[in-house]
């Protein structure tokens, strides 16, 4: 899925000079559909994870934002040769009239079974005008969550990193031109860009609508098409993320350049267990040197 040669640079941090990260995957043999959840998981069995429904309830959400989010990373997917699923960008009502999976998502609110592969070089500053300057990288972990928790699935610890992840790089959401985040569902990204300051509680859902997130809006998100069209190979989806962050710093994207393209975000978060709002999640904060 991305080809290895996104260098990127990082100095003080670690022992090793030059760092070769690898992420692969290859799901269609193992699933011919959707992952079935674990068994013994009572709320990934219920769907409880996938906060969807409680937010159109909590914050009057609509079904069309939602579908807002869908609309617009399939229509980036178009310009991504490396995307899954580069179909005619849908409708709102096409989204929504496709077959429902956990209420309130449909189908096409839904990122596919997929294989890929992704890498990216690490290392110390070279003074070379295309390499790329990691500001921050945060990883946390999840942590203890139940029915007295205030924050639906997912928020608290994407939250947590992206504080540690801004703290570090010494910038605000505000700063940030251009984001990959997590969209394996629409619901999602929303979430997602509220925890990271994009938006307050509540109002994720007006950002796709508005053209805020749009391609040529104020903060591209997911330009790429996200995990909704490129795919999401569990173990690549992070490099991948970060391959097109690179490609965007650069100018490098081709039809899905972005017009501002400092700084850029790649946010991933992944797996979920019985009592526990997730298991880890890192956001990395990115610089063009140029």
């Amino acid at each position: 899925m991305v080809p290895i040669g996104t260098r990127l640079t990082i100095t003080g941090l670690g022992r090793f000079g030059c760092v070769l990260v690898l992420g692969v995957d290859q799901m269609s043999t193992l699933f011919s559909g959707a992952i079935v959840p674990e068994a013994t998981d009572p709320e990934g069995a219920a769907s409880l994870p996938l906060p969807g429904k409680r937010y159109l309830g909590d914050f009057g959400v609509t079904r069309e934002q939602l579908a807002a989010v869908a609309v617009k990373n399939k229509r980036n997917g178009l310009d991504n040769p490396r995307a899954q699923l580069r179909a005619a960008a849908p409708t709102v009502a096409e989204v929504l009239s496709s077959r429902l999976i956990a209420d309130p998502l449909t189908l096409l609110q839904c990122c596919p079974t997929s294989d890929g592969a992704g890498a990216a070089i690490v290392g110390p500053d070279r003074g070379n005008r295309d390499d790329l300057r990691i500001e921050a990288s945060v990883t946390v972990s999840g942590m203890l969550w139940d029915q007295r928790g205030s924050d639906v699935w997912g928020y608290a610890f994407v939250a947590r990193a992206a504080e540690k992840a801004f703290a570090q790089a010494g910038r605000t959401p505000a700063e940030i031109d251009v984001l990959e985040v997590h969209d394996a569902f629409t619901i999602g990204e929303i979430i997602t860009l509220e925890a990271l300051g994009l938006a307050p509680r509540g109002k994720g859902a007006e950002l796709a609508p508005s053209g805020h997130t749009a391609r040529d809006g104020a903060q591209p998100v997911n330009p790429s098409g996200g995990l909704l069209s490129r795919g999401h190979p569990l173990g690549a989806t992070g490099t991948a993320q970060l391959a097109e962050i690179a490609w965007q710093l650069r100018g490098r994207a081709g039809a899905r350049q972005v017009a501002r393209h400092r700084v850029g975000l790649v946010e991933t978060m992944g797996g979920g267990a019985a009592g526990m709002d997730g298991n880890a999640c890192v956001v990395t904060i990115v610089s063009a040197q140029g």
